[in-house]
């Protein structure tokens, strides 16, 4: 599936993983801090990535099974995997986004004066 393969190719690091940027230096205990952060913001809206996932599949089921007059259950399977595929991918990145969010306010909510 080289469609799949191009639209996993566009995927960089996960804002989640970036390094945060801090307006001064480390105290003790930012890592325990940012572990505790990140296991919120890791928990944090999971069935919308699943959900989205799901709704992309039907739909390109449907549009694949209607697009492949010759052989509808295989248009049907290859439309779900790559709707699948697309939609995940793109909840993925907004829930990627707002999960770095969370990590920035929490951190700040201890007391970490966190530019970014």
């Amino acid at each position: 599936m080289p469609i799949l393969g191009a639209l996993l190719a566009g995927c960089g690091t996960s804002p989640v993983a970036e390094p945060l940027l801090l307006d001064g230096p480390k105290p003790v205990g930012y890592s325990a801090d940012l572990s505790a952060c990140k296991s919120i913001a890791l928990g944090y809206r999971q069935e919308d990535l699943q959900d989205a996932a799901l709704g992309g599949a039907l739909l390109g089921g449907v549009i694949g099974a209607l697009d492949n007059e010759d052989d509808q259950l295989a248009g049907a399977i290859v439309g779900a995997a790559l709707g699948g595929a697309v939609g995940a991918i793109g909840t993925d990145s907004n829930l990627q986004d707002t999960r770095r969010g969370i990590i920035l306010r929490c951190m700040q909510g201890r007391g970490y004066r966190v530019l970014a």
